[in-house]
C-alpha cells in the first residue's frame, strides 16, 4: 500500500471512528472484552477534566494530565469516545487517549 491509500485508509478510520467502535462493541468486543470501568460522566471545568466512574469523582489537573486536552477548545474536548470496557477515553479529533483504569489505580 502507497502512502497516498495509507493516509486515505487512516482518514476513513478517523472520520467513522465512533462508528467503528459502536460495530465493535455489538458485534466481537463482548466476546473477548469484560466491563472493566463504569464510567457515567465527562467533563470539564476550566483546566480540570472531571470523571465520574465506578463511583469516585476523579479530578484531573490538564496542566499535568494533557498539554492536548489543556489546548483543545470546547468542540474538541466534548469529542470524545468511552471505550467498550470503559478502559479508557479517546478523543478522535486530538489524537488523545486517557486511560482511567490507571488514574483509578492512583
Amino acid at each position: 500500500m502507497n502512502g497516498r491509500n495509507k493516509r486515505a485508509v487512516r482518514e476513513i478510520i478517523i472520520n467513522n471512528f465512533d462508528l467503528i467502535l459502536w460495530f465493535l462493541g455489538k458485534t466481537l468486543l463482548p466476546l473477548n472484552m469484560a466491563v472493566i470501568h463504569h464510567i457515567t460522566s465527562v467533563r470539564f471545568e476550566h483546566n480540570f477534566l472531571l470523571i465520574d466512574a465506578d463511583g469516585k469523582r476523579l479530578t484531573c489537573d490538564l496542566n499535568k494530565l494533557s498539554h492536548r486536552l489543556l489546548q483543545a477548545n470546547d468542540e474538541e474536548r466534548n469529542n470524545y469516545v468511552i471505550s467498550p470496557s470503559g478502559y479508557g477515553i479517546h478523543w478522535p479529533a486530538l489524537d488523545e487517549d486517557i486511560s482511567v483504569h490507571a488514574l483509578l489505580a492512583k
